[in-house]
């Protein structure tokens, strides 16, 4: 694989914690002492369960990953996955999970926490949105998307917000 590839083999945590692997349940293959002992999966998360096993997993493990293509999944229009506020709710649920490890990474702390943020101000809810905003720019206070978007967000302009997330998705 190209140097700026993830690894595949080892310790993966920090792989799985940046979000760089999605594992569905489907395609895990792992002992049942491994399981119990990290007492399965979590029940209090609606949506990306397996992905909590797999930070989980990789933060006591060493893994092997097979990027090629053994299971194959069908998601359908009414699928769990598909419900946006259920997997933003699950995506904030892992970010307080997981805060204390990723205060020690702030780039990816900040990339979670911004995501977040954006998702919130691109639904218009501002109030919801500042704090993961704030988050982020806490964490890398150089970058200027991040300082862009807690000054929107604080003004209480949302339609501004969309308007710059907007203009920012075309010059990509």
């Amino acid at each position: 694989p190209p140097p700026s590839a993830p690894k595949t083999e080892g310790n993966l945590f920090l792989e799985f914690l940046r979000g760089d692997f999605y594992i569905t349940s489907q395609a895990l293959l792992v002992r049942k002492e491994c399981i119990e002992a990290l007492n399965g999966f979590d029940e209090n998360l609606r949506l990306l369960n397996d992905a909590d096993f797999c930070i989980r997993f990789a933060k006591k493990y060493q893994l092997l990953y097979n990027p090629h293509t053994r299971v194959t999944v069908d998601v359908t229009a009414d699928s769990q996955s598909q419900n946006f506020p259920k997997r933003l709710e699950s995506r904030e649920y892992l970010l307080k999970k997981y805060e204390e490890d990723l205060r020690r990474h702030p780039v990816i702390l900040a990339k979670h926490a911004y995501d977040i943020g954006n998702s919130h101000a691109l639904r218009g809810n501002i109030a919801r949105a500042l704090p993961y905003l704030r988050m982020a720019h806490e964490a890398v206070p150089a970058n200027r998307k991040y300082t862009l978007a807690v000054l929107l967000a604080r003004m209480g302009i949302a339609w501004f917000y969309r308007a710059a997330a907007f203009f920012a998705r075309i010059k990509k």
